[in-house]
């Protein structure tokens, strides 16, 4: 690893990427896991999350619904043990 890729490095990151089937959620979710984090790629439907990177963990949710946003912290806790990038 060079100095420039170990001062940007996300090893040992968590990131939470929401709209992540299509767009800016799409090319950030891709950008994050190429600079090492852990993610968790979210959106409404999964055939929008299959377009991106299979290097993410794809999660189905409606972040306006209170519960299913409750369970998607829960299930990312309960995997991860932490958030670091939202």
């Amino acid at each position: 690893m060079t100095y420039i890729d170990d001062l940007f490095s996300l090893n040992d990151k968590v990131a939470v990427v929401t709209g992540a089937g299509r767009g800016n959620g799409a090319a950030i979710a891709e950008g994050l896991s190429s600079a090492g984090a852990s993610v968790v790629a979210v959106d409404l439907e999964m055939t929008k999350l299959s377009a991106i990177s299979n290097s993410c963990d794809f999660y189905i949710c409606d972040i306006t619904d209170y519960n299913q946003l409750k369970d998607l912290v829960q299930y990312i806790l309960k995997k991860y043990k932490k958030i670091d990038i939202l």
